[in-house]
């Protein structure tokens, strides 16, 4: 293998790893968004059933109790 591919092979792979790095980024924020969410609606289920109520579990009481 001569030079010229090897650092073409280098810089193939360098690339594939910053799509890659972008990738995983692009879905660990995305990750983040739906949890944030997720806890909104806990937060606003907890809400619902306090005013009928209702019973709120442990981990609803953690996560209202929390914010």
């Amino acid at each position: 293998m001569n030079e010229n591919q090897t650092t073409a092979d280098l810089e193939a792979g360098l690339r594939a790893f910053d799509d890659l790095s972008r990738a995983i980024g692009k879905a660990v924020s995305r990750m983040d968004e739906i949890a944030e969410r997720q806890e909104q609606i806990i937060r606003k289920q907890a809400e619902i059933w306090t005013a009928m109520g209702g019973m709120r579990s442990v981990r609803y009481r953690q996560i209202v109790e929390k914010n």
